[in-house]
């Protein structure tokens, strides 16, 4: 039970850095990642929401992993690999 207890503290905890993770970002990736993986919209859609390309979609995602996976190994939270 404490181990479970123990593992939801450190999800939260992790979820919590994520978010600020996410919103130090530029305002469209910001919107990126909120709208795929907080919405689950598909990129088609997005790119309907935000007048762009899917491919322009595509690009601004990867963009943002990038970023948020730099922001993440220089402060040493996590090594990904993606």
């Amino acid at each position: 039970m404490s181990i479970l207890i123990r593992s939801d503290r450190h999800s939260h905890l992790v979820q919590t850095q994520i978010q600020a993770l996410v919103n130090q970002l530029p305002q469209q990736e910001k919107k990126v990642i909120h709208y795929h993986y907080l919405q689950n919209i598909a990129f088609e859609e997005i790119a309907d929401i935000l007048k762009l390309s899917k491919s322009r979609i595509a690009q601004i995602h990867q963009s943002a992993l990038r970023n948020l996976k730099q922001q993440l190994m220089t402060r040493h939270q996590l090594d990904l690999v993606y």
